[in-house]
């Protein structure tokens, strides 16, 4: 799942997964706005509600449930310090996270 749907968009990180990996499944999520993002993003449980969410819908699609240890979180700013939270934490939801420039001074 990617946080900071946007960001990885113009980068162009979806299509270059589609071409390097055979079978892959990726879950943007907007961030809509900045106070919201800041809201739900810096809040563990916010974003495991938000991590459970869309796996419960991706899963309802492709007919199965997920590994945990399949699952990689990742975001930028709020989104990678999201991503290292779950990651730590959730264990149960994500086995893995990709941070960039993650937040970590955040409180």
């Amino acid at each position: 799942m990617l946080f900071d749907e946007a960001a990885w968009v113009r980068m162009g990180l979806v299509e270059a997964l589609q071409r390097y990996l055979p079978v892959v499944h990726v879950a943007l999520v907007d961030t809509l706005d900045v106070s919201r993002r800041a809201r739900d993003l810096t809040n563990l449980q916010r974003a495991q509600v938000l991590l459970a969410g869309v796996l419960d819908a991706v899963g309802g699609r492709l007919r199965r449930p997920f590994d945990p240890e399949q699952v990689i979180v990742a975001g930028q700013s709020y989104g990678g310090l999201a991503a290292a939270s779950l990651a730590t934490c959730r264990p149960d939801l994500a086995g893995a996270a990709i941070l960039q420039s993650a937040s970590l001074w955040h409180r």
